[in-house]
């Protein structure tokens, strides 16, 4: 008969810290980073964009957008929740916590003054202008110098 060994939640949690440690540590050996800082659980964004704009959305299962932070600079985007939960049952005292924060290299600089959010149903939906100088400018081409 098989032996099961029973996985506890720190067990799994210290298994994928040290995974992830092996991952960052191949690729940083490569000079590059293939996966930008995560903490917590990692939130599966969408990203796509069209000629004015970067569109970022992620589903938040139970996201309160008063938990959320949303930070972003002309290259990089931050999102993160925070949410704790105390509550006393038979004299214990019951903790929960959810937290991650994700950090995403955006595709092209953007401007970070006009970037809107809006959290709705537990969809995060953020547009990202794109500054000015990361647009692409037609340049004419003459014959001549004269």
């Amino acid at each position: 008969m098989l032996d099961l060994t029973l996985w506890k939640n720190e067990q799994l949690r210290l298994l994928k810290a040290d995974m992830d440690g092996m991952i960052k540590d191949f690729f940083r050996d490569f000079g590059t980073s293939i996966i930008d800082e995560v903490q917590g659980e990692m939130v599966m964004v969408d990203i796509s964009e069209d000629e004015e704009n970067v569109y970022v959305s992620a589903e938040l299962p139970g996201g309160d957008p008063e938990n959320l932070e949303v930070a972003v600079s002309p290259e990089v985007l931050i999102l993160a929740e925070r949410w704790e939960q105390s509550q006393e049952s038979g004299g214990e005292r019951i903790e929960r916590s959810r937290r991650f924060s994700n950090r995403i290299k955006l595709p092209c600089r953007i401007d970070p003054d006009k970037v809107e959010a809006i959290c709705e149903n537990s969809k995060l939906e953020i547009t990202l202008p794109k500054s000015r100088s990361s647009l692409f400018k037609k340049i004419p081409v003459r014959r001549s110098r004269k």
